[in-house]
């Protein structure tokens, strides 16, 4: 009897299916802790909200935000200076100096060293609490930061721990933390605890939502992978609004943070269920736990497999994570496309977040401003999910961040001639610049494992991730260039950084090869021919004179 010798793993769909009810009922249990992955990322612009505020009144033991009658006012008026900014509001940072002998105030200034805050949209928030205000003000921008560093951590080493001993138990690692560090955050007693949980959170929060990916991605045929890596997107959608909802119910930070706790607890009592990445399995040799995963696929999704099927994978020997990682490196052409994958992860987390941080500080309604800015994601990734097996991938991704880039560089005309009752034009431009940079944050989590074997599939995603996650570690920063900078350009100069860099990165973008319609590759070998066939491509396109030269 003749042999069906399977030698690459995407054909053993012809047999269990490309996105059965087995996958769809794993899949399903993997989008959910996607979603709850955005409760931590996005819920930082309710959690560190900058409140309203001013000098406290040191006579007024009882001293609120909110007028009191005229007397409070009045009494206002005397202790505390319009700000030098605009001269319609109150210094935020200064009040009058008292005379210790007489109890005058005269017109010198002081520094103040406790505020009252406006308690109209929030109770309570980790800026207000901890007093991150004037001086400390940079402290909100380092706090994003750290849980960005966090972000960056735990890219790499949740991607060399899934290479290594497989995705769930890498899984099982990040959920576990991800909620230990939650729990201790609603604990915090000062700025410092609460950082350092931050750290955390962010380590295992990407690991989470990396290992969710990866085995959404690997559990189904070429045919459905787009379909699975977008929708693991409107949940990540889902989980942006579900933090809108409950920090507009829970005004307080503390309370948010009780509400992720708990949410994060719920896929804790079920990771257990999830099996490993049979993809995972065959590609790092462990044969037996493979075909019985592989006869448990066939028996949920009601098919037969022939009795004479052979899985034999190329390169499916087991080996140590360095040495497939060191083959990435020391490749010509996969250096290269690391490089550039690298520089694509970063624009698009300096785009993605910076824009978010930065929908707070254009003014109006910050739950409004939320709400417009996470409908850009979702029209976003619908026209993904419609066009990226249409058009491919690349052409995507660069149509993305050139259209993200130049929206955000035409705020500059909208800044300096727009009149102020325009000024809802530098709004609506920011959020289509949001919604290139979500475009392309979708097209590159499907894009980047595509492009990669699968024995460093995971590694190389969570380099690139890594190196691109410095994007979101510096996005705080030029977010607040807005508050650093004192120009009549103060509103435009953070979105003149990310249009720049969102219009580079796309063009560079479009030397990397298309995957469309291919199937992952398997070995370095395949990989590389990749870009050699993209080549070949292109010189195709050329008018023979050009080809001769």
């Amino acid at each position: 009897m003749e042999e069906n010798q399977i030698k690459h793993f995407d054909d053993i769909f012809q047999y269990i299916g490309d996105f059965g009810p087995y996958q769809k009922r794993l899949y399903f249990m993997v989008i959910l802790p996607a979603a709850i992955s955005a409760l931590p990322t996005l819920g930082t612009v309710f959690i560190l909200a900058d409140r309203l505020h001013r000098c406290k009144i040191p006579q007024l033991p009882n001293d609120t935000y909110a007028s009191q009658g005229p007397w409070h006012d009045a009494l206002i008026n005397r202790s505390i200076p319009l700000s030098t900014e605009d001269g319609k509001k109150y210094d935020e940072c200064h009040l009058y100096k008292y005379t210790n002998s007489s109890g005058n105030i005269t017109e010198s200034l002081q520094s103040c060293h406790s505020w009252i805050y406006d308690e109209s949209t929030f109770q309570n928030t980790v800026s207000s609490e901890f007093d991150l205000v004037c001086d400390k003000v940079v402290y909100q921008s380092t706090a994003s930061m750290v849980y960005m560093a966090g972000l960056l951590f735990g890219s790499i080493l949740f991607g060399a721990l899934a290479d290594m001993f497989g995705r769930k138990p890498s899984l099982c690692v990040a959920i576990s933390i991800l909620f230990v560090s939650n729990l201790g955050l609603v604990f915090a007693p000062d700025y410092i605890s609460f950082i350092i949980l931050r750290f955390f959170v962010g380590i295992s929060n990407v690991g989470t939502f990396g290992q969710c990916f990866v085995i959404g991605l690997e559990l189904v045929g070429k045919p459905k992978r787009v379909f699975t890596g977008t929708v693991i997107e409107f949940f990540w959608c889902f989980g942006e609004l579900l933090v809108a909802g409950i920090a507009y119910f829970l005004p307080d930070w503390r309370h948010i943070q009780i509400a992720i706790t708990a949410l994060v607890g719920i896929f804790l009592s079920y990771w257990i269920l999830i099996p490993e990445s049979l993809r995972w399995l065959f590609s790092t040799g462990k044969s037996q736990r493979a075909n019985e995963l592989l006869l448990k696929i066939a028996k949920v999704n009601k098919v037969k497999l022939p009795d004479n099927i052979v899985i034999n994978l190329q390169d499916a020997s087991s080996s140590s994570f360095f040495k497939p990682l060191g083959q990435l490196l020391t490749s010509p052409t996969m250096l290269l496309r690391t490089g550039i994958i690298s520089l694509c992860w970063f624009v698009s987390n300096i785009g993605y977040y910076g824009l978010t941080l930065n929908s707070g500080r254009i003014g109006g309604n910050i739950y409004v401003n939320y709400v417009v800015s996470v409908a850009m994601e979702l029209v976003a990734y619908i026209a993904c999910l419609f066009l990226v097996d249409r058009i491919g991938r690349r052409a995507m991704f660069c149509a993305s961040m050139l259209l993200g880039g130049i929206s955000c560089l035409c705020t500059i005309f909208t800044v300096m001639y727009a009149p102020h009752d325009l000024s809802w034009t530098t709004v609506a431009l920011s959020n289509i610049g949001k919604l290139g940079a979500s475009a392309s944050f979708a097209v590159i989590l499907i894009f980047t494992p595509e492009l990669y074997p699968t024995k460093i599939r995971g590694s190389a995603l969570g380099l690139t991730n890594f190196i691109g996650k410095t994007g979101g570690v510096v996005s705080p920063y030029v977010a607040d260039l807005s508050l650093i900078v004192h120009s009549d350009m103060k509103v435009a100069l953070p979105l003149i950084v990310f249009g720049g860099l969102m219009i580079g990165s796309g063009l560079l973008a479009f030397t990397l090869p298309e995957t469309l319609g291919r199937k992952l590759p398997e070995t370095i070998e395949e990989a590389e021919a990749m870009t050699r066939n993209h080549q070949s491509e292109s010189e195709a396109l050329l008018p023979k004179d050009q080809e001769k030269k």
